[in-house]
């Protein structure tokens, strides 16, 4: 029998009198310095990458014993604590090691004591310096470490007492090399079929969805294949995305094990290929459903023949999107561009006192960028980066709501951004700003589409509006 819980006790008294610094005699202790430019330089070859509103160390002096950082950052709106302030506080404890060979990544695993004597300030000095680590249970490999935030002044405003970070990897067990940024690209690659053996039968069906075939060659098919064949008629494509969402939810709805082919022409994958992404989604929902879409070379009658020895094939295989040209096999594939620096480099450029590794960027200085959906949470990232990569760029948010405080206090931050109201699914707003854009700064450099509309559900429970909400911001747009 679990014994009953024993009641606890909750008791307040007052803080003590802030504890006050010497800066200048703290600074006058620590014989090395690095510029703020080169910190985030370093903290990012150990996988450390932080968005400008969390960059705010200006200047790091440091010993083994001792770190103390010049902290600027604008205060966050709504917050009592300003995030940013309070994680460069954090940042500041990395410098305490770097006089080291090596610098490894280590996370906050937890914290002793927090006391809060006043408000943070914009411009305040953090001082970090190492405390007892802990030393048994699962934390036993914490690095401790006690840290003010100060103001000019030197009074303390804010202090943490036992802070413990852990390290991301065990001794012995770290990767060869640090995380680095990778871009990657999707691509046709040959793959012929293996031989394998036929799908047992779970007692669903099969369906041929013909994208862009005539209803002869779905009458043939049926009658060879014996399974059901449907034609997708050629049109816009969200009625074609609306009919093969029905399609997929009356199978979901009526409940045996399917398998669905959407057959098109190789040249017109561009049209149809998207509908993948509801295939994935589907089997994801419910393994029963399965799908591909697969490519050819033609969807004419006189290819019968090969047209259902391809169907039948392709009933045993997992990849999802595959296409035929020539003869030939080819599966989609994501495969990574080479060009950047392998991790070892980054960080030897990064320990370079006069150099700011940057990886290689498609963005230009000074250039100008459209960001659809933009005050959201992919526009803000995309934001963000073009900011720090092109010094100088100009960047259009949109979105469909006005401009109020809630958007302003989040693009504040973003050197270069501004916002224009524009509803992209309605073309004549979208044709009215492009040409405002291109008659104020006479271009625009690139357009990064991250507007959408989100309405989670499983799409058995989904009307048939929902999707078509989430897809005119997508499609239209």
């Amino acid at each position: 029998m679990k014994p009953p819980a024993q009641p606890g006790q909750v008791i307040h008294h007052p803080l003590p009198e802030a504890p006050a610094f010497n800066l200048e005699a703290i600074r006058s202790r620590l014989p090395e310095e690095k510029p703020g430019e080169q910190c985030y330089a370093l903290f990012q070859s150990i996988g450390l990458s932080y968005v400008p509103s969390f960059q705010g160390i200006q200047a790091l002096y440091h010993s083994d014993t001792e770190a103390l950082s010049r902290v600027s950052l604008p205060l966050a709106v709504g917050f009592v604590l300003s995030p940013g302030l309070l994680d460069s506080a954090l940042q500041t404890c990395i410098g305490l090691g770097f006089g080291q060979d090596s610098i490894s990544l280590q996370l906050p695993f937890s914290v002793r004591e927090v006391n809060i004597y006043g408000e943070l300030e914009e411009n305040l000095w953090a001082y970090a310096r190492g405390s007892a680590p802990l030393t048994t249970g699962p934390a036993r490999l914490a690095a401790g470490y006690d840290i003010d935030l100060i103001s000019d002044s030197g009074k303390t405003l804010i202090s943490f007492r036992g802070l413990a970070t852990m390290p991301l990897h065990k001794p012995g067990e770290g990767v060869e090399e640090q995380a680095t940024l990778q871009l990657y690209e999707l691509s046709w690659r040959e793959s012929p079929l293996k031989e394998r053996a036929a799908p047992e039968s779970s007692g669903g069906g099969q369906l041929v969805l013909l994208a862009g075939g005539s209803a002869s060659l779905a009458d043939k098919l049926r009658e060879v294949l014996e399974v059901e064949v449907s034609v997708l008629e050629p049109g816009a494509e969200e009625g074609q995305f609306i009919e093969t969402f029905r399609l997929v939810k009356e199978m979901l709805q009526a409940g045996p094990a399917t398998h669905i082919t959407i057959l098109c022409r190789h040249s017109e994958w561009r049209d149809y290929g998207f509908l993948v992404s509801l295939l994935k989604t589907t089997n994801l929902e419910n393994p029963k459903l399965s799908g591909k879409v697969v490519g050819v070379d033609s969807l004419s009658i006189k290819h019968l023949e090969e047209l259902t020895e391809i169907i039948e094939r392709e009933q045993a295989s997992e990849e999802v999107e595959v296409r035929y040209v020539e003869g030939k096999r080819e599966v989609k594939v994501i495969r990574p561009l080479p060009g950047l620096p392998r991790g070892s480099e980054r960080v030897a450029l990064a320990r370079q006192p006069s150099t700011v590794y940057r990886p290689p960027s498609a963005v230009k200085e000074k250039g100008i960028y459209l960001i659809t959906g933009g005050a959201g949470g992919l526009g803000l990232i995309f934001a963000r980066y073009i900011s720090s990569a092109a010094p100088g760029a100009r960047l259009i948010l949109t979105g469909r709501s006005e401009l109020g405080e809630g958007i302003q206090a989040r693009i504040a931050d973003i050197p270069g951004a501004e916002y224009r109201r524009c509803d992209i699914t309605q073309q004549a707003e979208v044709n009215e700003l492009v040409a405002a854009i291109k008659q104020r700064y006479g271009q625009l450099d690139g357009i990064i589409h991250s507007a959408g509309v989100i309405r989670d559900s499983f799409i058995i429970k989904k009307t048939r509006k929902k999707p078509a909400r989430c897809w005119r911001p997508r499609s239209p747009g």
